[in-house]
């Protein structure tokens, strides 16, 4: 359970660090954290229900929430960027493709 409790830290901290969360105004800020604070239960719904086969290492459960993830984000892209000009058109594609990266798991050198 400890594995799943650190998945989901790591996956907090990675999300804060995507490029489209840049923060130009408070006003952005808050859009932003709220809508982390709306996709998170999807994704730990989600993980749930695959628990027994991310329990046996049959699924990552980092691919399967990136996965999750990209499917919501097209639509929040679309919500976040709606209009047709070339500004819009690029942060929509920025927003729907980016997904938390992995972090890289140090070994304990002995």
């Amino acid at each position: 359970m400890n594995k799943l409790n650190n998945f989901v830290d790591n996956w907090d901290e990675s999300v804060k660090k995507l490029p489209w969360q840049i923060h130009e105004s408070k006003r952005d800020k808050n859009i932003n954290e709220c809508l982390m604070r709306t996709i998170r239960p999807h994704i730990e719904n989600q993980i749930s229900s695959k628990l027994n086969q991310i329990i046996n290492g049959e699924i990552d459960p980092w691919e399967f929430a990136g996965n999750e993830y990209k499917k919501i984000m097209r639509s929040i892209a679309t919500s976040l960027a709606p209009g047709n000009i070339i500004e819009d058109v690029l942060r929509r594609s920025l927003i729907s493709t980016s997904t938390p990266q992995k972090p890289e798991i140090k070994e304990n050198k002995r």
